[in-house]
């Protein structure tokens, strides 16, 4: 009685097991993701996802054979120490794209992940992939796309410089042209008005001049150091002559870490974006609000700033001027920074695209933050230097 009792719990267990098993063949031979086993380097099973990701019409065409057939050439060395890996440790291993080659030599992109299994009693490893050839050829194509849009509005904003500054100069060497012609006229050496008139003309070609080398951060800095807030302050009173019937609000704290950066250039900056802010507002007036601050940038914020290639993690002195404007669309907003772009009839020279050269020689960035009819926020922001670079001397010599 006994003995048919053990006879029949075995012959119960037999069959559960088998009905374990065959429950957990149906799953994976339902699964849409290929699922491959190898047990000593050879193929020993394959699900129907996996006979479509290798073309194969049939498992035989597959099966006993050696699994690094299906390897790219240059993933064999890798795969090869994951396979190692896994059967030594038992852990599983991390998801990777590789490469593998189908049957009729088409190479496929594929996310593989694995663990070490039995298999019929055998060590054996467990292959789990997903075929991404599509989804990374999508990716490369708006890519692809991306860059030549890119490059277009490169190639767009080269030639509105070039139109820009050739425009400016026909004027200026118009206005040259026009008083030294007068004088020859009239017969006497150039002196007086005429002479002011020329020198005039050549102190604006000279402007223009530095203004180009700003925008392509060919401007050397001074390597002083200065306040900002005192810059911003120094300027305040011609600031606010300068625009009008707008309200002016400053917030300058006296105790903010100096940064190493041209007066000339920081006033120039500031005096950029203020015009740009009175320029928002147009004759029904509003205001504007200058603040600097300290901040601490991360990767994620500096992200949002331009040029990006000149910004690194750290400490940062920042200049916020907000306007209580028109404000701009997205459109708008992604073109304003371009040389002699404007949304007014009249030539508006470098603008913002200067202030990008200044900053660019001097490691800062700027952020338009902006909607229609709520205003904008233009932010730049400039590196503090570290402590052993400065020197007190020089910094005190830098804003006299």
């Amino acid at each position: 009685m006994t003995q048919r009792s053990d006879d029949e719990a075995e012959a119960s267990g037999i069959g559960s097991l088998a009905e374990s098993e065959a429950r957990y063949r149906s799953l994976v031979e339902r699964c849409p993701e290929p699922i491959v086993v190898h047990v000593g380097g050879r193929v020993r099973f394959v699900n129907p996802a996996a006979l479509t990701l290798l073309g194969a019409c049939d498992a035989s065409e597959v099966l006993g054979r050696p699994a690094m057939d299906f390897v790219h050439p240059d993933y064999r060395e890798v795969v090869a120490e994951r396979m190692s890996k896994m059967l030594e440790t038992r852990l599983p291993a991390d998801l990777i794209l590789e490469k593998i080659v189908r049957l009729d030599g088409e190479v496929r992109d594929v996310e593989i992940t694995g663990a070490a299994v039995e298999f019929q009693g055998e060590p054996a490893i467990q292959l789990v992939g997903r075929d991404v050839t599509e989804r990374r050829r999508a990716d490369a194509k708006r890519h692809r796309l991306e860059e030549r849009l890119r490059d277009a509005r490169r190639r767009e904003s080269l030639l509105r410089l070039a139109e820009g500054v050739a425009g400016e100069l026909q004027d200026l060497l118009g206005a040259l042209n026009d008083n030294v012609d007068a004088c020859v006229a009239e017969r006497r050496p150039i002196a007086g008005r005429r002479l002011s008139k020329i020198r005039e003309v050549g102190q604006r070609m000279k402007t223009l001049t530095d203004q180009l080398q700003s925008y392509v951060g060919k401007r050397s800095p001074a390597g002083t150091f200065a306040s900002l807030s005192e810059v911003v302050l120094a300027l305040s009173e011609r600031l606010e002559s300068e625009v009008g019937t707008a309200r002016f609000g400053f917030d300058l704290p006296g105790d903010l870490p100096r940064v190493s950066a041209d007066v000339g250039d920081l006033a120039r900056i500031v005096t950029v974006l203020v015009h740009n802010a009175r320029d928002a507002l147009g004759v029904a007036g509003g205001t504007i609000a200058v603040r600097t601050r300290s901040i601490t940038a991360d990767a994620a914020l500096l992200a949002e700033f331009q040029p990006v290639e000149s910004l690194e993690p750290g400490p940062y002195v920042a200049l916020e001027v907000r306007d209580s404007g028109c404000g701009m669309d997205e459109a708008t907003r992604l073109r304003v920074l371009d040389p002699y772009f404007s949304t007014k009839s009249l030539r508006r020279g470098l603008g913002l695209a200067e202030v990008i050269g200044l900053l660019r020689a001097c490691g800062g960035g700027i952020h338009l933050a902006s909607a229609p009819e709520h205003g904008t926020t233009a932010t730049v922001i400039f590196p503090v230097p570290r402590p052993e670079s400065v020197d007190p001397r020089r910094a005190r010599r830098s804003h006299r």
